[in-house]
């Protein structure tokens, strides 16, 4: 009897080869696939972690300026917070820790960031800028109720004399309008700006604008 061509025991040892061959194939196509899941969904994960960590930190400084926009509604004189250094109008809310820590517990250096909130405003209004005095520092826990969300982010506000204002002294308010800032500081390095100017209207406190600062 004749064998047939190509049949036999070499014929099939190549089948074999290419069997695994493609199985191996396969296998490592799958593994990237699978790693390229994983990865997606960690990014995925990092990406909203940092989303929600950022929209903490913004809403921290808006209850800081709406904490703010408060106790200056029941000062009668805005000068005297311009000259006391978180020691005036908000004690409970200069929580005196030293240096106090952000939400992720990051230490807050209060004087390095006076001072860059200063060298910031030279740079935009020049040397005849507002000055600007810390107002009040504390967790947001002690600025609103939160339940039971740990960690919180730390808020630092402060004021400064309307660069409006006709008299000159940027310790002293004649014009009934301040400015004010505040930053939410929050985990994973998150860290968010709020800026508005408020007016003096008889007993009442009104936002005349609103920022945020980027």
């Amino acid at each position: 009897m004749t064998r047939s061509a190509g049949v036999g025991p070499a014929a099939g040892a190549g089948e074999d080869g290419i069997a695994l061959v493609c199985a191996v194939m396969v296998t490592m196509l799958l593994s990237v696939l699978g790693g390229a899941l994983v990865l997606l969904s960690t990014t995925e994960t990092l990406i909203s972690s940092h989303h929600r960590t950022a929209q903490e930190a913004f809403y921290a400084a808006d209850a800081g300026i709406e904490r703010a926009a408060g106790t200056l509604r029941r000062t009668g004189d805005w000068s005297t917070v311009l000259v006391s250094a978180c020691a005036g109008p908000m004690p409970d809310l200069c929580d005196g820790t030293s240096p106090p820590r952000a939400g992720d517990g990051t230490l807050l250096d209060l004087d390095a960031l006076t001072a860059a909130r200063q060298a910031e405003s030279a740079a935009r209004y020049g040397s005849r800028g507002p000055v600007w005095s810390l107002f009040a520092h504390a967790p947001l826990d002690r600025i609103v109720s939160l339940g039971s969300i740990p960690s919180p982010p730390y808020v630092v506000v402060w004021v400064a004399d309307d660069v409006d204002d006709p008299d000159g002294d940027p310790m002293h308010d004649t014009n009934g309008m301040l400015m004010v800032r505040a930053e939410g500081f929050g985990a994973i390095g998150a860290r968010q700006a709020v800026e508005v100017t408020v007016a003096r209207e008889r007993s009442e406190v009104r936002l005349v604008n609103w920022r945020q600062v980027r």
